[in-house]
């Protein structure tokens, strides 16, 4: 890293951005209900649609690509991205230790209208058992029967 020149004895260096919180995932990876970070706060995903769309980075050309329609306090938008793009899904310290102890599980949590926040896992190889639980502790649980039986 090249430095900058001292100006009044201070560091002129460009600060470098601190990685996002969340855990990194493809923007094909996201689901109604994920809570993403965009611009620093937290936002509901409320809506995931397949549509090309024009994409600056390949000069204009029409590409495969993801809508992801987002909801935060006061403000929403609309997210078109490359299905391998990277978005961050904003993570509790619970999935975070899920994930950790849990491997070979994908662990995501979903939002409920009324009752609060569901707890789900499923196999990284085998998407069509879910897991559901209604606490990271009830669903740390499940995976533990689930893997021993």
């Amino acid at each position: 890293m090249t430095r900058a020149v001292l100006r009044n004895g201070e560091d002129q260096t460009p600060a470098v951005p601190a990685p996002p919180d969340g855990v990194p995932v493809p923007a094909a990876e996201v689901r109604t209900g994920d809570i993403l970070l965009i611009d620093g706060r937290e936002a509901s995903v409320v809506a995931v649609d397949w549509v090309p769309f024009h994409d600056e980075k390949a000069g204009g050309q029409l590409v495969p690509g993801i809508a992801i329609h987002w909801n935060a306090p006061q403000s929403r938008g609309i997210l078109r991205r490359r299905p391998d793009d990277r978005l961050h899904r904003a993570a509790a310290p619970d999935m975070a230790a899920l994930e950790r102890d849990w491997p070979d599980w994908q662990v995501w949590t979903v939002r409920k209208y009324i009752g609060g926040t569901a707890w789900c896992a499923r196999r990284r190889d085998d998407h069509r058992r879910v897991l559901t639980a209604g606490s990271a502790d009830e669903l740390a649980a499940y995976l533990e029967e689930t893997t021993q039986g």
